[in-house]
């Protein structure tokens, strides 16, 4: 969209008006001060702070999807991000990090890591000049800033599987270089081949290479609707609820996110719950390794019974119940209390 729109204009968009595709807003966050970024500059604010990277092949021999159940996962400061992407790239004269970075056995040629999925709120906890230069409020969410958003910053190759996120819709800035975005809308779910394996809470996964598919594995692929879009710095990508998305870097970049809430993720979180309670009790006493992603742990029995008895309420206090036998709905409450017993 090229024409300049106010907050008011924006969030009707957003929240309440028919826009049910994709959309790029351009020319919105001039005056964000989140603008000016780059790798390097963010390098600067951390220092010498260790953070975890997921890397992989860039030209992997295996056409296969490349889950994060099967990345390497490296130690390293963002400092030596950049002087593992360039070797004379700027960093503080008392930093020894050229002789003993750990990335440094890999060559980026071949290989892409990516800072990825991390909360602003706890990388920048003591820096607030950072979260607050990223303003949300000129989308129409007064309050919003970097204390609810998270951060990826990758190398060219750095990608994430294709999936869609179970709540809210998404909105995207592309803070630094270029990056591509293939999504779906949720009624080819069944010509992408979804599964729960590995599992992420709130993630649904395809099972389809998206940058490499297989027509004879996945045959129905050839049916989906994919649309295309590559964000420049500065643009900001609305992707709404359930579309799906394989999301992977052109140049070194770095991009800010923010999921809003909606009011249909009460029976999302329901069904999410269900989810993981069934499932880590099938998966209990496996390899966790094997089946879980790295950013999810195996919770209780007891404690995911009472992730479904909170999203239960939820969905309850939503449609006016106060009561299994006093219930707005039409024939009682659907929702029955359950025991943790």
């Amino acid at each position: 969209m090229e024409k300049q729109l106010s907050p008011e204009e924006v969030h009707f968009l957003l929240m309440h008006g028919n826009l049910s595709s994709p959309a790029v807003f351009k020319g919105m966050v001039q005056n964000w001060p989140a603008s000016n970024w780059s790798p390097e500059s963010l390098a600067q604010v951390l220092e010498n702070r260790t953070l975890r990277f997921r890397t992989g092949p860039r030209n992997p021999a295996s056409k296969d999807v490349l889950w994060e159940t099967d990345c390497e996962y490296i130690d390293a400061s963002l400092y030596q991000f950049c002087l593992w992407l360039d070797p004379v790239s700027p960093h503080p004269p008392e930093d020894n990090s050229t002789d003993s970075n750990p990335l440094q056995p890999y060559n980026p040629d071949n290989t892409w890591a990516y800072l990825d999925y991390k909360y602003m709120a706890e990388l920048f906890s003591d820096q607030p000049d950072i979260l607050e230069a990223v303003r949300w409020e000129d989308f129409g969410f007064p309050g919003r800033s970097g204390v609810e958003s998270t951060i990826w910053v990758g190398s060219v190759g750095a990608h994430t599987p294709c999936h869609y996120d179970t709540y809210g819709c998404n909105l995207v800035l592309q803070v630094y270089g270029r990056k591509k975005w293939v999504l779906f809308p949720p009624e080819d779910s069944p010509s992408l081949y979804p599964t729960r394996l590995p599992y992420e809470e709130s993630s649904v996964f395809s099972q389809v290479n998206v940058a490499h598919p297989n027509v004879e594995q996945h045959p129905k692929v050839v049916n989906s609707h994919p649309y295309v879009v590559v964000l420049e710095p500065g643009d900001v990508l609305f992707v709404p609820k359930h579309w799906w998305h394989y999301v992977e870097s052109l140049s070194t970049s770095i991009a800010v996110n923010s999921w809003i809430e909606m009011t249909s993720d009460a029976e999302d979180r329901l069904q999410e719950a269900v989810v993981r309670l069934v499932l880590l009790s099938i998966k209990s006493g496996s390899d966790q390794s094997q089946w879980l992603n790295p950013t999810e742990n195996v919770t209780s029995r007891a404690s995911n019974l009472g992730f479904v008895q909170a999203a239960l309420e939820e969905v309850r206090a939503k449609n006016g119940c106060v009561g299994a036998s006093t219930c707005s709905l039409a024939g009682g409450c659907p929702f029955p209390q359950i025991n943790s017993d």
